[in-house]
């Protein structure tokens, strides 16, 4: 049990009647059993499915359950005719986690240069100004995209974030990255990286009327303004991803005046933004209820007026949820109660 206790502090991959499953919850986790050699198989099999820039697809749990063929895909998107890889949905960071544990319990020099070569992966999404994109190589030809987001710093579903976190455990040697997988260069590598990070979340966080806000989905890499990602997800401040960061940013230690003054304003706009005597209902029509002492967040609100923003595929932007299509209706989560974790 002792490689279950190291792992249930971030995601562990683990077989299940034939199929390959991510558990991210300590409590999943705990639940499950794990063994040593099930751990190195699977790192085993991650090996084969490494791009040769370092990093890993995402979307691919069934796959991992064995090595790569040698002639298939190796990855969901491809772009410029170049496999890319991606920090989306944790992927890439999870992998690097999984073959750092293998390494801690084989000492296999393969997997140790994995891990390496997984880091160096991360650091090739960092843009110059600190921020991370979401994929490498690039994706799409050029911003007239439709799938160019993944270009763009991403602080959706907390990729960003996710890196952060990892380099700040293996910087300071946290499991499972202790003992002689880094040097001290490396890890001084890591924590200019982080800083780096640091920086980019400071000045890229929305101002609205004079204000300090909070941050977007997507922000552009050079002038920091939040961007457009799929067609239903506009330049907004973001809810979710907000609180992320600031969950991020209070886990700083020796906090700087700026840091402290991001997270009172983030802090605050998330009050202003609550909306209270609310209940949220993602699959039952009209989705917003009336229920006293409940509160609910909505996932985007419009820079400037506080608006709820509701879109379809069709791009446009509405301010009232029943006028978006059934489908992105139920299958989009556009509230939730997520500040409620910095309570």
């Amino acid at each position: 049990m002792k490689a279950l206790k190291r792992m249930s502090k971030f995601a562990i991959f683990g077989l299940c009647a034939g199929f390959f499953v991510m558990l991210t919850s300590t409590a999943a986790a705990e639940e499950a059993t794990v063994s040593n050699e099930t751990i190195i198989k699977q790192a085993n099999h991650l090996l084969t499915w490494q791009m040769d820039h370092g990093g890993w697809s995402k979307d691919m749990p069934q796959m991992y359950t064995r090595d790569w063929n040698g002639r298939e895909a190796k990855s969901v998107w491809t772009s410029n005719g170049q496999e890319l890889g991606t920090i989306d949905n944790d992927a890439t960071v999870s992998e690097i986690r999984v073959v750092a544990e293998a390494y801690q319990l084989t000492k296999d020099e393969r997997f140790k240069a994995s891990v390496h070569n997984g880091i160096d992966f991360l650091y090739k999404l960092q843009y110059p100004s600190g921020g991370f994109r979401q994929v490498y190589p690039q994706r799409g030809s050029d911003p007239s995209s439709s799938v160019w987001y993944s270009n763009y710093v991403t602080f959706n579903d907390h990729a960003m974030v996710n890196v952060l976190r990892l380099l700040e455990d293996a910087r300071q040697g946290k499991a499972p990255f202790e003992g002689d997988l880094f040097n001290d260069s490396q890890r001084k590598q890591m924590a200019a990286s982080i800083e780096g990070g640091l920086d980019y979340i400071l000045r890229a966080q929305i101002v609205a009327n004079g204000k300090k806000t909070a941050w977007g989905q997507q922000h552009d890499p050079v002038t920091l303004q939040p961007q457009q990602g799929r067609a239903y997800e506009h330049p907004s401040i973001a809810t979710d991803e907000s609180v992320g960061i600031v969950q991020w940013l209070e886990d700083q230690p020796n906090q700087s005046a700026a840091v402290q003054e991001a997270i009172a304003a983030a802090r605050a706009w998330m009050d202003e933004a609550r909306v209270a005597d609310t209940r949220y209902e993602r699959r039952v029509e009209p989705h917003f209820f009336y229920e006293p002492g409940a509160e609910i967040w909505y996932r985007f609100y419009q820079i400037g007026t506080n608006r709820p923003i509701f879109s379809g595929r069709d791009g446009v932007i509405h301010h009232d949820i029943m006028n978006v299509e059934q489908e992105r209706r139920y299958g989009y989560a556009w509230a939730g109660t997520w500040p409620q974790k910095l309570r």
